[in-house]
């Protein structure tokens, strides 16, 4: 938690804050298990009702090379499809990141609250390519450079039974 600056891929909020929250509910629970005197619920300083950001408006750029058509600067939504679930499963993108400051979502399949979510992204503070899949195994570290140096870089992640590899 110290070195991802009190941010989790796993949630957009301040953990310091969650912990509180989590801390303020506890002593509540146990005073009302206690017999005491509660009065309300603790109101949690961290949570937000979850909505869905809409993607930065996407538009098309020059790619690395006219092979590969137009790149895309912003963000896009696709419906899901089943595939998107069997394994075994490579993911693979190519992405040009301009800034390390925060995480830069590349790729993710279903919510962060499904079981079967999962992401590429770089992480923040050092853009360093990581995976998460919280059903498997959390985060993981996909390589020790950063994804957002030196221009476009090839990224890719691949799943199989029992096992991930980056």
């Amino acid at each position: 938690m110290a070195r991802s600056g009190g941010h989790s891929p796993s949630t957009s909020e301040d953990a310091e804050a969650r912990l509180l929250d989590n801390l303020d509910g506890l002593d509540w629970l146990v005073a009302m298990l206690d017999g005491k005197q509660v009065g309300a619920k603790p109101v949690p300083r961290s949570w937000k009702n979850a909505t869905a950001a809409p993607p930065s408006a996407s538009r098309g750029e020059s790619s690395l090379s006219p092979a590969f058509g137009q790149a895309l600067a912003g963000g896009v939504l696709v419906e899901g499809k089943p595939a998107y679930h069997e394994l075994p499963m490579t993911v693979e993108c190519r992405a040009k990141l301009n800034s390390a400051r925060g995480f830069n979502i590349l790729v993710a399949s279903e919510p962060k609250k499904s079981a079967e979510h999962w992401e590429l992204y770089s992480f923040s503070g050092t853009g360093v390519f990581s995976v998460f899949q919280p059903g498997v195994a959390g985060a993981c570290r996909a390589r020790q450079t950063s994804a957002t140096a030196n221009g476009t870089h090839s990224l890719r992640s691949s799943k199989q039974r029992g096992c991930g590899s980056t």
